[in-house]
């Protein structure tokens, strides 16, 4: 086959986004396909069928009626854009621009692509599309060290309990969530909590943050703020830790999730993401984004955790290795041309 991807310029290609498109894109070559990757040119004659990732981009336009014009089926990802925490942000200026150009493009797609049923079900009210079809994003199989070396690589004390966050630090992702949940409570003498900041974000919701985190720094565990790590280096945090936290108020997927589930790390994340599926599972703790909740969760995990990291890092590698799911997309593309 002969795929075109129709991306987003870079600096919009954020969070898990990039990743998304360009392991895919890697993925199918790997299969022997042809995929072009471009943000600005047109689909080359050779190409059969076109798939555009994100929306909002006055570049697709071309492409849109290019696809039109010559007969090639195409399909689109809106990648967590139309998710109701993201439709909400700047809605007007969303609702007119799609009204007057993305639902046509929307009505003449061979297929609408999302990587989860909380997102097929989001994009169903919106876009009512006949043919909305889910398939999740893949990994490649990471080399991670075992929990207890990771920890000793860190020098992570081996009596608390380490709490991770890892992610953007964006005000949707609910870290400020997290440190009002850790706010005068130990949760027993017997379990000292620490916890990791992983990421960047925004310098003044960064410095919102390190004020809040300053003022009650007699009422909260230990915060040990790491700053980005986004090398091979986040591997250790993500399989040293004992809960990897994300109780975010919006993802369409979670990538920093499955990073940890690779791990065999027990997440801690919202309903708002595909991870609320699998809330049956001892090594998801899902619960609402609220301070009260999630110190629910956190208590729920430090007594009742007896679930070996094993169990979960095998389901994770089962359901989302790439080598388990690429012929879903290529069967997915196949049907379409």
């Amino acid at each position: 086959m002969n795929i075109h991807f129709s991306i987003p310029p870079e600096k919009q290609r954020i969070g898990g986004l990039d990743k998304a498109i360009f392991d895919l894109a890697e993925q199918l070559k790997l299969q022997d396909h042809e995929v072009s990757t471009d943000e600005n040119k047109l689909p080359s004659e050779e190409v059969q069928l076109v798939h555009f990732h994100g929306l909002w981009q006055p570049q697709h336009r071309a492409v849109y009626k290019h696809c039109i014009k010559n007969d090639i089926p195409y399909v689109i990802s809106a990648h967590g854009m139309l998710e109701p925490y993201a439709w909400r942000h700047k809605w007007l200026k969303k609702k007119v621009y799609f009204e007057m150009i993305e639902r046509k493009h929307f009505t003449n797609a061979k297929a609408v692509l999302t990587t989860s049923n909380l997102e097929s079900s989001s994009v169903q009210k919106i876009v009512q599309h006949a043919n909305i079809q889910s398939i999740p994003l893949g990994y490649n199989q990471p080399q991670v060290n075992s929990h207890a070396l990771a920890k000793g690589n860190l020098g992570w004390d081996e009596e608390k309990t380490h709490l991770l966050y890892l992610s953007r630090i964006d005000p949707k992702k609910g870290l400020s969530l997290l440190l009002q949940a850790l706010l005068d409570n130990n949760f027993g003498k017997n379990h000292q909590l620490s916890l990791h900041i992983v990421g960047e974000g925004d310098s003044s919701y960064m410095r919102e943050l390190t004020r809040f985190i300053d003022t009650n720094k007699n009422r909260l565990p230990p915060i040990d703020w790491v700053g980005p790590v986004w090398d091979e280096r986040k591997w250790d945090y993500l399989s040293g830790a004992d809960l990897f936290c994300l109780p975010t108020k919006s993802e369409n997927f979670g990538i920093a999730v499955l990073e940890a589930a690779l791990c065999g790390t027990p997440v801690l994340t919202s309903p708002y993401t595909p991870w609320g599926e699998y809330a049956a599972l001892d090594y998801f703790y899902i619960t609402d984004s609220t301070p009260s909740a999630i110190q629910d969760a956190i208590s729920t995990y430090i007594n009742t955790s007896t679930k070996e990291r094993g169990e979960m890092k095998t389901w994770a590698e089962t359901n989302f290795l790439w080598s388990n799911l690429i012929h879903q997309y290529i069967q997915f593309y196949r049907d379409l041309i």
